[in-house]
């Protein structure tokens, strides 16, 4: 299916503005990661992508990942949803606001995936798996041969401790997972 150029240019544009903001915060780690939960919201389009809603579990994943304050975290989303709203306002409108979401959703992810970004939010990642619990290298292990066999099934890590591992062992495996794996629990 070819691209009209309008919306060619459209798309152009939109990158653009999001390479552009991504630049101010290509030294941020904390900033470049809240971009990449924000791009791989799991809510789907029929559910109105739950951007709004998603913004707590951001905060909340930020928390964990980086052993930051609520209000630290807090700020940095509060940053995030300024730009995002900027990204959208910049942005042609599309006569579905949903659809233009989601595309720039997809810039913000191969921008970050496929850049020095990138290579920042993954040698983050690989830091903070070095001081994790055995118990979360062990289920990030099994996790992710699930996620290779099934195509990621749903599953409760508090399934995989007897007696169930605590709500922060859980909330600590789901934070790294979807940094690694652009998936949540």
């Amino acid at each position: 299916m070819q691209t009209s150029s309008k919306e060619g240019s459209v798309n152009m544009t939109m990158q653009q503005i999001v390479a552009d903001t991504l630049a101010k915060y290509r030294h941020n780690e904390v900033m470049l990661d809240a971009f990449l939960q924000w791009a791989t919201n799991p809510t789907t389009q029929a559910a109105g992508y739950g951007v709004e809603e998603n913004y707590p579990y951001i905060r909340k994943n930020l928390e964990i990942r980086y052993g930051l304050s609520r209000e630290k975290a807090q700020g940095y989303v509060d940053t995030l949803r300024i730009e995002c709203d900027s990204i959208i306002e910049q942005t042609q409108p599309m006569s579905d606001r949903q659809h233009q979401i989601r595309m720039i959703q997809d810039s913000f992810k191969a921008i970050l995936i496929h850049s020095e970004n990138g290579d920042l939010l993954t040698h983050g990642i690989m830091e903070r798996l070095k001081g994790a619990s055995p118990e979360t290298k062990q289920a990030l292990i099994v996790f992710n041969a699930l996620y290779e066999v099934n195509d990621y099934p749903q599953v409760n890590l508090s399934t995989f401790t007897d007696p169930p591992g605590p709500r922060n062992e859980q909330a600590q495996f789901q934070a790294y997972y979807k940094s690694l794996y652009g998936e949540t629990c």
